[in-house]
């Protein structure tokens, strides 16, 4: 009886030190991962990459044809990426081939999106080889920044903005986190993993870190209804005086589908290469804000759905309800001004007024015409 009952305070004795170390190394991390963000004040990267798109993956409703499942077998695209960092402003760019969803086909196009802390703004540029596609942007309801979010920022992110709300809404605070039991292995290096769990759908994110490196985050995991959502897997390398910075990662995307056959297939994967690092460089605060170009069609979600055609010196052609019911072409939206372009006057004009005048009849929806909208101007993000 006294035996057992020894075990069982050594048991107690031995939980409460396992918790007390746990809270301890909780308490460290924390305070390396606050000490790194806000030694980083400011930084540009720039990286090459390898975007892996497993076939039939990508849904269009193009606006020409019938709809397209693509593409029709694997394939690997290029990309080049940089992103810039000031304080909670962000500015995010890319290059490359993407899919254009009124085409049903990837063309090369460039993207980018910034905030500067009060309002965030994003733009796809138009086709300046063909014209078969047109240049197009909207704004944000809030200052977040959309792109924050991704999988193909967040190593960055994770590393030198962990804690911003307005970044990664508190996903990755290792303060929400408990030390697990578990120890494994990237690569060579041991990892201490932490876990936490959203008990609102069993949403599960793991953080895999080297203790002997600052707690530097090695893998990322989120797994969801007991099957992965995505993985990303982080190099380092030694850079003069700031210390170990990024060298490459891998981000793999699994499917999410209802086919359970399917799941934890590999839906994208994005390789990172030749990754450099500038850190609390000079940058400007006109660097984080962006006036789109003349003839780009913007929606602004901040006036609930604020619709026009950018004109030069910061005007804007509003697209007013009866066009937008119309469901004109952007071709007569540039060459008309607002409310013009369902009735000018010419016969065009009055055709198109006839349009509206049935599509009025028959009630089209709001929610159709900003479906509409993000179809003319979708594409897939890569």
């Amino acid at each position: 009886m006294i035996v057992q009952s020894l075990i069982g305070v050594l048991m107690i004795s031995s939980c409460i030190v396992g918790a007390a170390r746990a809270e301890e190394a909780l308490g460290e991390i924390h305070r390396a991962w606050t000490a790194r963000s806000e030694r980083v004040r400011s930084a540009r990267f720039s990286w090459e990459e390898s975007n892996f798109i497993l076939a039939r993956s990508i849904m269009s409703e193009g606006t020409r044809g019938p709809r397209v499942v693509a593409p029709a077998a694997d394939m690997t695209i290029s990309l080049s990426r940089e992103l810039r960092l000031q304080g909670k402003m962000i500015r995010y760019s890319y290059q490359g081939p993407q899919w254009i969803d009124a085409l049903g086909e990837f063309r090369n196009r460039s993207y980018l999106s910034v905030t500067d802390g009060r309002v965030s703004k994003h733009f796809f540029d138009k086709d300046n080889s063909s014209g078969e596609f047109y240049a197009s942007g909207f704004i944000n309801k809030d200052a977040a920044h959309t792109d924050a979010r991704s999988q193909i920022l967040l190593p960055l992110l994770v590393l030198y903005r962990p804690f911003d709300p307005t970044v990664l809404g508190g996903t990755y605070d290792t303060r929400k986190y408990t030390v697990t039991a578990e120890r494994g292995k990237v690569g060579s290096v041991e990892c201490v993993i932490l876990q936490h769990i959203r008990s609102t759908n069993e949403r599960r994110n793991l953080l895999w870190l080297d203790p002997g490196r600052e707690w530097l985050p090695m893998r990322l995991t989120t797994i969801a209804g007991g099957y992965p959502k995505f993985q990303i897997d982080l190099w380092y390398k030694q850079q003069g005086t700031d210390g170990w910075v990024p060298s490459g990662w891998k981000t793999t995307v699994f499917a999410d589908t209802v086919d359970k056959d399917k799941r934890g297939l590999v839906f994208r994967e994005y390789l990172a290469t030749n990754v450099q690092s500038e850190f609390n460089i000079v940058l400007s605060e006109a660097e984080f804000q962006y006036d789109f170009p003349a003839d780009t069609e913007v929606v602004d979600y901040r006036k609930g759905f604020e619709w026009y055609i950018a004109r030069p010196e910061g005007r804007k052609r509003i697209v007013t309800k009866a066009e937008q019911a119309a469901n004109l072409p952007y071709e007569r939206l540039v060459a008309t001004e607002s409310g013009f372009g369902v009735n000018d006057g010419s016969r065009g004009g009055v055709a198109w007024m006839l349009i509206a005048t049935l599509a009025a009849l028959v009630a089209v929806a709001a929610y159709a015409v900003r479906r509409s909208v993000r179809r003319r101007q979708g594409v897939v993000r890569a």
